[in-house]
Protein backbone atom coordinates (compact mmCIF):
# COMPACT_ATOMS: atom_id res chain seq x y z
CA UNK A 1 0.00 0.00 0.00
CA UNK A 2 3.05 1.98 0.06
CA UNK A 3 4.67 1.78 -2.19
CA UNK A 4 1.34 2.34 -4.58
CA UNK A 5 0.74 5.85 -2.57
CA UNK A 6 3.65 7.02 -3.46
CA UNK A 7 3.71 5.21 -6.90
CA UNK A 8 0.20 7.13 -7.49
CA UNK A 9 1.44 11.07 -5.81
CA UNK A 10 5.14 11.20 -7.60
CA UNK A 11 4.98 14.09 -10.01
CA UNK A 12 7.76 12.55 -12.60
CA UNK A 13 6.31 10.04 -14.37
CA UNK A 14 7.44 6.35 -13.94
CA UNK A 15 6.60 3.76 -16.30
CA UNK A 16 7.12 -0.09 -16.36
CA UNK A 17 8.61 -1.34 -19.87
CA UNK A 18 8.85 -5.11 -21.66
CA UNK A 19 11.41 -5.56 -23.96
CA UNK A 20 10.36 -6.26 -27.55
CA UNK A 21 13.60 -8.69 -29.19
CA UNK A 22 14.04 -9.26 -32.86
CA UNK A 23 15.43 -13.10 -33.59
CA UNK A 24 19.14 -11.86 -33.64
CA UNK A 25 18.09 -10.79 -29.70
CA UNK A 26 18.59 -7.04 -30.62
CA UNK A 27 15.89 -4.43 -28.78
CA UNK A 28 13.23 -3.12 -31.59
CA UNK A 29 10.73 -1.89 -28.96
CA UNK A 30 8.97 -2.52 -26.12
CA UNK A 31 5.63 -3.28 -24.13
CA UNK A 32 4.96 0.00 -22.00
CA UNK A 33 3.24 -2.73 -19.12
CA UNK A 34 2.54 0.25 -16.23
CA UNK A 35 2.54 4.53 -16.35
CA UNK A 36 1.96 5.92 -13.00
CA UNK A 37 -0.51 8.75 -12.74
CA UNK A 38 2.18 11.40 -13.31
CA UNK A 39 3.31 9.95 -16.31
CA UNK A 40 -0.30 9.77 -18.43
CA UNK A 41 -1.02 13.30 -16.99
CA UNK A 42 1.89 14.91 -18.54
CA UNK A 43 2.64 12.93 -21.36
CA UNK A 44 0.12 13.77 -24.37
CA UNK A 45 -1.10 10.55 -25.75
CA UNK A 46 0.72 8.33 -22.99
CA UNK A 47 -2.87 7.03 -22.32
CA UNK A 48 -2.55 4.98 -25.71
CA UNK A 49 0.92 4.08 -25.47
CA UNK A 50 -0.39 1.69 -22.21
CA UNK A 51 -0.21 -1.88 -23.13
CA UNK A 52 1.07 -1.04 -26.67
CA UNK A 53 4.29 -1.37 -28.70
CA UNK A 54 6.04 1.88 -28.09
CA UNK A 55 7.25 2.81 -31.23
CA UNK A 56 3.43 2.09 -32.74
CA UNK A 57 2.54 5.38 -30.95
CA UNK A 58 5.78 7.34 -30.94
CA UNK A 59 7.12 6.13 -33.96
CA UNK A 60 9.91 9.06 -33.73
CA UNK A 61 11.79 7.78 -30.66
CA UNK A 62 15.32 8.01 -32.10
CA UNK A 63 17.37 5.00 -32.28
CA UNK A 64 19.89 6.05 -29.44
CA UNK A 65 17.06 5.77 -26.85
CA UNK A 66 16.46 2.07 -27.60
CA UNK A 67 20.10 1.92 -27.36
CA UNK A 68 20.74 3.19 -23.96
CA UNK A 69 17.84 0.87 -23.12
CA UNK A 70 19.30 -2.14 -24.60
CA UNK A 71 22.42 -1.42 -23.00
CA UNK A 72 21.10 -1.26 -19.46
CA UNK A 73 18.95 -4.39 -20.54
CA UNK A 74 22.16 -6.12 -21.00
CA UNK A 75 24.16 -4.59 -18.33
CA UNK A 76 22.26 -4.10 -15.64
CA UNK A 77 23.78 -0.53 -14.84
CA UNK A 78 21.23 1.90 -15.22
CA UNK A 79 21.03 4.84 -17.93
CA UNK A 80 19.85 8.33 -18.71
CA UNK A 81 18.54 10.34 -21.70
CA UNK A 82 17.68 13.21 -22.18
CA UNK A 83 15.30 14.87 -24.95
CA UNK A 84 12.95 17.43 -26.00
CA UNK A 85 9.30 16.14 -26.25
CA UNK A 86 7.82 17.76 -29.04
CA UNK A 87 4.11 16.48 -27.59
CA UNK A 88 4.83 17.92 -24.31
CA UNK A 89 6.42 20.74 -25.09
CA UNK A 90 9.36 20.46 -22.39
CA UNK A 91 12.64 18.78 -21.67
CA UNK A 92 12.84 15.23 -20.15
CA UNK A 93 15.50 13.09 -18.28
CA UNK A 94 14.87 9.79 -18.58
CA UNK A 95 16.05 7.88 -15.96
CA UNK A 96 16.34 3.51 -17.34
CA UNK A 97 16.95 1.24 -14.68
CA UNK A 98 16.47 -3.06 -15.25
CA UNK A 99 14.16 -5.00 -13.37
CA UNK A 100 14.55 -8.19 -14.49
CA UNK A 101 16.35 -9.95 -18.05
CA UNK A 102 13.10 -7.84 -20.09
CA UNK A 103 12.02 -4.99 -17.81
CA UNK A 104 13.16 -1.86 -17.16
CA UNK A 105 11.63 0.87 -14.98
CA UNK A 106 11.91 4.60 -16.98
CA UNK A 107 11.51 7.93 -14.38
CA UNK A 108 10.96 11.00 -16.24
CA UNK A 109 12.01 14.42 -14.71
CA UNK A 110 11.11 17.60 -16.39
CA UNK A 111 14.32 19.57 -16.91
CA UNK A 112 13.52 22.50 -18.73
CA UNK A 113 13.65 25.07 -16.30
CA UNK A 114 17.34 23.76 -15.94
CA UNK A 115 17.86 23.67 -20.00
CA UNK A 116 16.28 27.23 -20.27
CA UNK A 117 18.75 28.71 -17.44
CA UNK A 118 21.76 26.97 -19.70
CA UNK A 119 20.60 28.12 -23.11
CA UNK A 120 20.93 31.75 -20.94
CA UNK A 121 24.16 31.31 -19.18
CA UNK A 122 25.30 29.71 -22.81
CA UNK A 123 24.47 33.24 -24.79
CA UNK A 124 25.59 35.36 -21.98
CA UNK A 125 28.82 33.77 -22.74
CA UNK A 126 28.42 34.25 -26.53
CA UNK A 127 27.68 38.25 -25.71
CA UNK A 128 30.72 38.32 -23.16
CA UNK A 129 32.74 36.79 -25.49
CA UNK A 130 31.63 39.16 -28.28
CA UNK A 131 32.08 42.20 -26.46
CA UNK A 132 35.85 41.05 -25.57
CA UNK A 133 36.82 40.50 -28.82
CA UNK A 134 35.34 44.17 -29.78
CA UNK A 135 37.54 45.52 -27.20
CA UNK A 136 40.58 43.35 -28.02
CA UNK A 137 40.06 44.82 -32.45
CA UNK A 138 39.55 48.43 -31.05
CA UNK A 139 42.91 47.93 -28.63
CA UNK A 140 44.53 46.35 -31.18
CA UNK A 141 43.45 49.32 -33.83
CA UNK A 142 44.76 51.92 -31.33
CA UNK A 143 48.24 49.96 -31.16
CA UNK A 144 48.39 49.80 -35.33
CA UNK A 145 47.06 53.17 -35.45
CA UNK A 146 50.02 54.22 -32.49
CA UNK A 147 52.73 52.10 -34.40
CA UNK A 148 52.70 54.32 -37.60
CA UNK A 149 53.97 57.33 -36.50
CA UNK A 150 56.71 55.56 -33.71
CA UNK A 151 60.50 54.82 -33.74
CA UNK A 152 61.04 51.90 -35.29
CA UNK A 153 61.96 49.91 -31.82
CA UNK A 154 59.01 51.30 -30.04
CA UNK A 155 56.88 50.38 -33.23
CA UNK A 156 58.74 46.49 -33.05
CA UNK A 157 57.06 46.61 -29.69
CA UNK A 158 53.75 47.75 -30.49
CA UNK A 159 53.28 45.32 -33.52
CA UNK A 160 54.45 42.11 -31.20
CA UNK A 161 51.84 43.82 -28.61
CA UNK A 162 49.24 43.39 -31.57
CA UNK A 163 50.21 40.35 -32.42
CA UNK A 164 49.83 38.52 -28.61
CA UNK A 165 46.33 40.75 -28.81
CA UNK A 166 45.35 39.09 -32.44
CA UNK A 167 46.56 35.29 -30.92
Amino acid sequence: LRLQALYDSMTQGFVICRAIRDPAGRLVDYWLTEANPAFIQGSPGAGAMLGRRVLEVVPEIPAVWLEICDEVLTTGKPGKYEYWSEPAGRWLEAYITRMGPDEMAQLFVDVTQRKLAEQRYKDLFDELNHRVENNLTIISSLLTIQARTASPRARDELLKAVGRIDT
